[in-house]
């Protein structure tokens, strides 16, 4: 694989996370995000799920608040 097609991770103060790809930009944000970024970057990140009440307990280290998508992938 090329590695220009590889995504590229940026994470601000393990809050933000974002992902830049080939035509898309994925900000995630929420809590303990460096784990997400450490498992994007060994490639063992099965999937990102936001959490749907949009409450953190306090039960896990990770919490997904919100993602969002941009790119021109979207608009067709």
């Amino acid at each position: 694989m090329p590695y220009s097609l590889l995504p590229v991770t940026i994470l601000v103060s393990n809050q933000i996370l974002i992902i830049k790809t080939h035509d898309m930009i994925i900000t995630v944000t929420g809590k303990g995000l460096d784990k997400v970024d450490d498992a994007l970057s060994s490639e063992t990140l099965l999937y990102i799920r936001q959490n749907v009440n949009d409450y953190d307990d306090g039960s896990s280290s990770v919490f997904i608040k919100d993602i969002q998508c941009e790119g021109d992938l979207l608009t067709y």
